[in-house]
């Protein structure tokens, strides 16, 4: 079904708002893993590797995802409403002198803040300048931490039961003596 959607849309000038559903495709991506990770073929090494791989193309592709929001909400966000924007009066591309500059130029500050957003490390040079921007951050900062939680849950899970494995005493019962 996603081969459908994102395959019937023409790659033309005229369908590039639409060249997202192309993107559909990658939602296949967590299905090949689980296939991969019920073959009883592949050891448990791989597996964690298989893991460590997927997890870095999820970040990658999730940090992506943020970079694209952000450049489309700086790009329409200070445009107009009678022009169909959100009508605000700057935006961070006009707080950063970014105007006429190149596509590539605004996708890789736009990449960039969504790393450092992601990281939390948040410099502060890119500043986002109004309403919408601060709630569309807020939004990606809850998610790329709720993002980070599950992945150190899940890595340190897999450490835990394949430690446990190798070293039975870490799952033994100790009880404390009683306090006297």
């Amino acid at each position: 079904m996603l081969d459908i959607v994102s395959l019937g849309v023409p790659f033309t000038s005229a369908s590039t708002g639409f060249a997202f559903l192309r993107l559909l495709r990658l939602l296949k991506v967590p299905l090949l893993f689980n296939k991969l990770e019920l073959d009883r073929r592949i050891t448990v090494e791989w597996h964690s590797v298989m893991r460590l791989v997927y997890i870095v193309c999820m970040l990658v592709y999730g940090t992506h995802l943020g970079a694209c929001t952000f450049y489309l909400l700086g790009k329409i966000s200070a445009i107009p409403v009678e022009d169909g924007g959100f009508g605000f009066e700057s935006s961070w591309v006009l707080k950063n002198n970014l105007e006429s500059a190149s596509l590539y130029t605004k996708y890789v500050v736009s990449l960039y803040w969504s790393v450092v957003t992601a990281t939390t490390t948040g410099y502060g040079d890119i500043v986002i300048v109004n309403e919408l921007e601060k709630i569309v951050a807020s939004i990606f900062m809850i998610i790329f931490n709720l993002s980070f939680a599950v992945i150190f849950g899940s890595v340190t899970g897999k450490s835990l039961s394949s430690a446990s494995s190798s070293h039975p005493f870490l799952t033994e019962n100790v009880s404390a003596p009683p306090f006297s």
